[in-house]
């Protein structure tokens, strides 16, 4: 039996309203089918955007979720608990309703003082969280201010901004702490939140929805230009710089010389016994460097 951790928020957002069953991405099936194709025939040749047949492909723009934090209403104080049973899987709170946990007042009489963390986990593609814009800075988490001594009516008004390449692949995770301490949290589907005003439902430790327990949000939606390469971008940008190194220091004739130029790239040479033993040494990610990968 697992833990109510991170991963297990992660996969219950992951297939929150399905009935067990995601398609996947259509650029992921696209690019299974073509190192399906490279593998079984290694003579076809490849043009040179074949390259990008990789799921997450490179993207010019990314999602930009704004999310407004307006208010925090009803956290259980330190010790209450409030567990909501009813809803779609209410009956399986009767077969461990250990794992659901019990009602139970507050032990004491401390107010709360929350503060919200958002972060970005991601499956594929880059994301990041930042309050400002443009974002400069590739940090997948933030946190608003304190509110000292109302976790009933908690007034936050700050904005956070999550921007994702793969929206539909990325998860936001909403976390409340008290005291240095979580005491709830929700997760959702980053490409799923929808426009305008919305109430996020928490949940307490175990995962069982708190009642009468929400934070109020209004969702934006916009376009933030990208300008972080994909890690296969910059491995095969990698590749291309210690290729274009050994062909140097061997010296070899004026059909390796290298253009430093970025816009008018040069056909390398693999003549070289070395360059070939590198190509075939060199494999990032189990991936079939084909002709077009001599580009740089």
């Amino acid at each position: 039996m697992s833990n109510c951790d991170l991963a297990v928020h992660l996969h219950f957002a992951l297939f929150d309203g399905t009935a067990g069953y995601l398609l996947k991405p259509p650029e992921m099936m696209i690019a299974a089918d073509d190192r399906c194709s490279r593998s079984s025939n290694s003579e076809v040749s490849h043009e040179a955007g074949s390259e990008d047949a990789f799921w997450p492909p490179p993207r010019q723009s990314l999602l930009c979720v704004s999310m407004d934090v307006i208010s925090l209403h009803n956290l259980p104080k330190r010790g209450e608990r409030r567990p909501r049973y009813n809803g779609s899987h209410g009956a399986c709170h009767k077969y461990h309703p250990e794992l659901s946990g019990t009602s139970s007042p507050p032990d004491r009489m401390n107010l709360s003082s929350p503060n919200l963390t958002v972060s970005l986990h991601p499956i594929g593609g880059f994301c990041a969280v930042s309050k400002t814009l443009p974002v400069h800075v590739s940090e997948t988490e933030s946190s608003t201010s304190t509110v000292a001594s109302n976790g009933m009516n908690a007034a936050f008004g700050e904005t956070i901004h999550c921007v994702a390449a793969e929206p539909h692949a990325s998860f936001l995770h909403v976390t409340m702490a008290d005291g240095g301490c979580d005491v709830a949290y929700t997760s959702c589907v980053l490409g799923r939140l929808r426009r305008g005003y919305r109430i996020l439902q928490l949940r307490s430790v175990l995962g069982t929805r708190i009642e009468l327990s929400y934070v109020l949000v209004r969702i934006q939606f916009g376009n933030h230009i990208n300008v972080w390469p994909t890690p296969r971008q910059l491995r095969l940008a990698a590749l291309r710089r210690r290729n274009a190194l050994i062909l140097k220091r061997e010296g070899e004739g004026s059909n390796s010389v290298v253009d430093a130029r970025p816009s008018a790239p040069t056909r390398l040479s693999t003549t070289s016994p070395r360059l070939r033993e590198v190509l075939r040494s060199v494999n990032y990610g189990n991936e079939d460097l084909g002709e077009a990968d001599m580009w740089i």
